[in-house]
């Protein structure tokens, strides 16, 4: 498989072949070509040179649907749920059950909804509406989305990236369930090589656009993984220098707000890193937007280099020198309509 677009050669010559009810790992660094093999196989983009087979018989798609009719769907590493629909209209779009040939069939929407998610343990209700759910639970809804289609081949492409430890082992167990109870085949991207290691029965390393090595995770640890990724050991993963941290800058007294967090407090200190931790729902990011003036907190005072302050908009806390990158780098991080330098 052979793919240049202007200025760049994203694959060049990539072979491998997967084993029906298997899930293939495809591991690579950033630009290794992952997602654009990903993306001819669904149909989103044609090679310029090669050819698929799929049962023995040539598979050739010029679009997504082709591919879905083919029984191959795919969850991108950007979901774009429809928020103003509910979560079982998102599962069921495009495929609803209908009144004759013109009305939507809500309730059985609804019903065939929470009878999927009951089947892959997602404790998430049918009826409520995409906005309000996380980014984590929205990556649950896509993975639900695909089983929907009764795809043969779904490709996950980073689909554990905005779920926690635990998220992620519900979503191993998912896969290992419909591998026996469906005879799915998954073709999986994921940069957390633990991960690969616990869900994965085969791999594929592509290099610089190029297939380097196929072959069985039991023959392989993570040191050839990452030697095959980029070309060379790595004897050092990461090195933290020790820090001394100075006096404390911010402090937070007994944040609350709603239902979302009580009775927070934290000190932080110049040249510090302070960690937070937590399942999806604990109230990390709410802390945060509070902190930042997105929102606002019911009680707790905050002190910065030892004055009270009180931002009562994210332009506060911007002039007081505090920078917020958001869970949701896209929707709420960046302009993406707007040029680079605006």
């Amino acid at each position: 498989m052979t793919k240049t677009f202007p200025g760049v050669k994203a694959l060049s010559d990539v072979s491998f072949e997967i084993k029906k009810n298997t899930v293939h790992a495809l591991i690579g660094e950033n630009g290794a070509g992952k997602s654009t093999m990903m993306k001819v196989l669904f149909g989103i983009y044609q090679p310029d040179e090669g050819h698929i087979s799929l049962r023995n018989e040539p598979y050739a798609v010029n679009n997504p649907r082709m591919a879905l009719s083919k029984g191959v769907s795919m969850i991108p590493q950007e979901i774009s749920p429809v928020n103003n629909l509910s979560v079982s209209s998102n599962i069921f779009l495009g495929k609803e059950f209908k009144y004759g040939p013109s009305f939507v069939n809500q309730k059985r929407i609804d019903k065939e909804a929470e009878k999927l998610l009951k089947e892959l343990e997602i404790d998430i209700d049918p009826r409520a509406s995409m906005a309000d759910l996380s980014i984590a639970n929205a990556q649950l809804i896509a993975i639900a989305t695909a089983i929907s289609d009764n795809s043969e081949i779904i490709i996950m492409d980073e689909p554990s990236s905005a779920l926690t430890e635990k998220e992620s082992n519900q979503l191993i167990s998912i896969i290992k369930r419909l591998q026996k109870s469906r005879g799915l085949t998954v073709i999986y991207i994921s940069h957390k090589l633990d991960e690969l290691f616990a869900v994965a029965d085969n791999y594929t390393v592509l290099r610089d656009g190029s297939s380097i090595k196929s072959g069985s995770m039991a023959d392989v640890d993570k040191a050839d993984i990452i030697n095959m990724m980029v070309g060379r050991t790595m004897d050092e993963f990461f090195h933290k220098d020790p820090t001394v941290p100075g006096d404390t800058i911010l402090s937070v007294k007994n944040l609350s707000r709603g239902k979302f967090f009580r009775n927070v407090s934290f000190d932080l200190r110049a040249g510090e890193i302070l960690g937070f931790a937590g399942l999806v729902g604990a109230g990390r990011t709410e802390v945060m937007e509070a902190l930042f003036g997105y929102t606002k907190s019911d009680s707790g005072v905050v002190f910065l280099h030892g004055i009270e302050c009180r931002f009562n908009s994210p332009m506060d806390a911007i002039k007081s020198r505090i920078g917020f990158v958001t869970e949701d780098r896209k929707a709420s991080g960046i302009f993406p309509e707007l040029s680079i330098k605006d």
